[in-house]
């Protein structure tokens, strides 16, 4: 039995292994002559390859910004031609577009809004230009709100939404003092006051307050707005208006003169207003039209 087990192979080694804490067994030493393998970190070429990635990315970035930067001038380029000729649709949608690259850019958006002003036919086109010209209010600094605010005024009364239109008219009188030269603040206080009267007096006729207490005297609002615009053909004619038909707007002492007294006084504002209009033909078409409805003579005179 000695023997055989003298004689008898033994088994092979065990392969290497790892214990629980990483370490090598003595079974992973490498056999001798034969050295170990050792990775090393080029710290030079992950600098390198670094800096070349952050170059490469500016660069993609500058570029980018490059061709958008070019494609935008070329969006407004193309609006303004559109404009001149006469494609408003078409330059509205270029300014749209360049509104997509640059949303608060204060002149492309106060452009789309006067754009659409001009272009506006129906109600829903109106609609959308008060939306847009109030985006455009909102980007523009103060100095040059006062005339897209004024348009905006006009249209709103033009929707028969006068409530807002009598906030636009308060927004003109508040910034008036803000803006560059007693000028401008004078123009933009007579645009206030215009908008004042003619939207107080479409909310009093359309809510059914044109005997109300508070509707009486609605003529002198419109009395010193023509101080300040003497010219303006819709005040004008709607103030005579108020003295020739609508009596209730008056001042209580003027509400007890007889019809004929007022009616005088109706033509004596029309032929101030026809004299100051700075549009001549607009202030006689007015007046024509007035003559034409209440039977007086001279209308022809004024078509001529």
């Amino acid at each position: 039995a000695a023997a055989r087990s003298a004689r008898s192979p033994r088994p092979p080694a065990c392969p290497p292994t790892m214990t629980k804490h990483g370490s090598q067994t003595p079974n992973d030493v490498p056999p001798r002559g034969e050295p170990a393998t050792r990775r090393v970190l080029n710290v030079r070429l992950l600098i390198i390859s670094l800096g070349a990635v952050a170059v490469l990315t500016l660069a993609a970035h500058f570029w980018k910004q490059h061709q958008l930067a070019r494609t935008a001038g070329a969006m407004l380029d193309r609006a303004e031609v559109l404009a001149q000729q006469g494609d408003l649709g078409a330059a509205s949608g270029y300014l749209y577009r360049y509104l997509q690259l640059h949303p608060d850019e204060p002149r492309a958006n106060r452009r789309l809004a006067e754009l659409m002003l001009d272009g506006a036919q129906d109600v829903a086109a109106r609609t959308r230009a008060a939306d847009v010209c109030y985006a455009a209010l909102a980007r523009l600094p103060v100095g040059e709100r006062p005339a897209l605010r004024a348009r905006l005024g006009q249209l709103l009364i033009e929707l028969e939404r006068y409530g807002a239109a009598e906030k636009e008219a308060s927004l003109l009188a508040a910034e008036a003092s803000e803006l560059a030269g007693p000028e401008a603040q004078e123009k933009s206080l007579a645009e206030s006051k215009r908008l004042a009267a003619l939207a107080a007096y479409g909310r009093i006729r359309t809510t059914g307050l044109a005997d109300a207490p508070e509707a009486a005297g609605l003529a002198r609002l419109f009395e010193t707005a023509l101080e300040a615009s003497p010219g303006d053909v819709a005040l004008a004619t709607t103030l005579a208006r108020i003295w020739r038909d609508e009596p209730t707007l008056l001042a209580p002492e003027d509400q007890q003169l007889a019809a004929a007294e007022r009616a005088a006084r109706a033509d004596q504002i029309i032929d101030r207003m026809v004299a100051q209009c700075s549009e001549g033909v607009e202030g006689l078409l007015a007046r024509a039209a007035s003559r034409i409805v209440h039977g007086q003579a001279g209308a022809e005179s004024d078509l001529r």
